[in-house]
Order: structure tokens, then sequence, then C-alpha cells
């Protein structure tokens, strides 16, 4: 026993790494950028039962804070995904695509592979919803109130947008997110605990609310899609220290493209 103590008295054992956090800010550089929205009657391309034109908003717009800072954008670090997460339902309200993700309105739903997703529409009106991306599929929503169910088995992305006329409405799905993945709050700021340390990768990703091109329909000249510009995607370089509080700051210009 005592040369056991001799031992380990000549080689202590070493500390153990201690958990590290890291808090961020997305933040815009430049002048708030003005966002038009968007005319077209309730249900184009379906009949147009109320033809008068109507003002749609661009749901694709940058909530900037007065402060400059971002809401709503997704940041994450990569890494393997996490054993749960709160379901996802996509709804159908006020011509727009809403993402609601446990009790929270999210901008992309973050998923498993081989979780369901539920489709509704709250308006009385027809949507088909189109889903474009590693499955593609579209479903009609012609009952308002009838949840609708969609497996999902691939891991990827998917961009929900309208099948029936509403070109403008656009939402996406992250299958396979990483565990580290979440959103800005109302200021931009974003914050993970313990984390490990080492070297990380932090992204950031912003849509572009611009339109490049209308699809239209070739007999009719009616817009059948808006496609936007790719969104914008920052990347930030961290090396954790062990039981560091670092923070990082990722900024999308008014001039980026």
């Amino acid at each position: 026993m005592v040369w056991l103590l001799a031992l380990l008295w000549q080689f202590p054992a070493q500390a153990l790494p201690l958990e590290s956090s890291l808090a961020g800010k997305v933040v815009w550089q430049g002048g708030a950028p003005t966002v038009a929205p968007f005319r077209a009657p309730v249900s184009p391309g379906v009949g147009q039962p109320d033809p008068a034109l109507k003002t749609w908003a661009n749901p694709l717009a940058p909530k900037v804070a007065a402060d400059g800072g971002l809401a709503g954008v997704l940041v994450w670090v990569e890494g393997p995904a996490p054993k749960t997460r709160p379901p996802v339902r996509v709804v159908v309200r006020d011509n727009q695509i809403q993402i609601q993700q446990g009790e929270k309105l999210v901008p992309v739903g973050l998923l498993q592979v081989g979780d369901s997703i539920t489709v509704e529409s709250q308006q009385g009106n027809l949507f088909t919803l189109r889903a474009r991306g590693i499955s593609s599929f579209a479903i009609p929503l012609v009952e308002q109130g009838k949840a609708v169910t969609r497996k999902l088995n691939k891991a990827g992305w998917m961009e929900l947008s309208s099948g029936s006329g509403q070109y403008w409405a656009r939402a996406w799905l992250w299958v396979g997110a990483p565990a580290l993945a979440t959103f800005t709050d109302d200021r931009g700021n974003f914050d993970w605990q313990g984390l490990q340390p080492g070297k990380v990768s932090v992204y950031a990703r912003l849509p572009d609310w611009r339109v490049t091109r209308m699809e239209r329909d070739q007999e009719t000249g009616e817009i059948l899609l808006a496609n936007y510009g790719p969104p914008r995607k920052h990347k930030v370089e961290v090396d954790l220290k062990s039981g560091e509080k670092a923070r990082v700051e990722m900024a999308f210009k008014a001039d980026q493209r």
C-alpha cells in the first residue's frame, strides 16, 4: 500500500478538461433592407373567386432589431443528431407556411430521420403544400382544420412551397439536423452550454428574400412560384479552451451576395 501511494504521489492524475460554453450574436451590417410585399388575389391560380389584389408579406424578410441583431437565424455546430426533438407541425395560415416546433414558431423545422410531420390548413381557401429536396410530394389541404401526417425517412433539406398559386409562401425542414442547432432570439443572440473544449465551426444561415425568377404557367401566364436567391451562409472557427466562456459575433453585410 505504501508503494502505491508513493507511485500516485509521483504521477498525479491529470485534471479532466472542464466543459466550455459559447455565446454569440448574429448581426446585420449596413442599412436595414426595404422588402416590398407581394400583390396577388386570395386564391391565385385556382379560379380566383376573389380577384381583388391583396397584400402578402415576403416571408423571408430579415428581422433586424434596433441594435442590428438578426432574429430567427438558424445557427449550428456540426455533430450527431439528438435522441429526441419536439414534434413539428406545418400550419398554413393567411396564405403563408408556418413551422411550429413544440410551442415555438420557427423558420426551419428540425427533425430526426424517421420523424413525422403534421400538416394542417387553418384557412378556407385551397392550399396545396409542395415539398422539394430529399423527397418530393404534394399534399392538397382541402378541408380546414383536418391534419395530415407524413413520415420523413431521408436526411437532408426540404423546401416547402405552394402548389396552388400562393407563389410567395416558403419554409424549410432539415431532417437529421445536429443537436447543436438553434435559432437566434429577438436580438440575434444564441447560447450553448456544456461544450467540450477544442476547435469548433459555427455556422449561420440567412434566407435570401430577393426574387431571382418567377415561374409562370405557359398557357395563362399566371405566376406559379417565386424563386428566391440562395441562402446566405456564414462560418466562424472557434478554439474553445477548457472551462472558457467564449463569445463570437457573426455578421451579414447589406452588400453581401
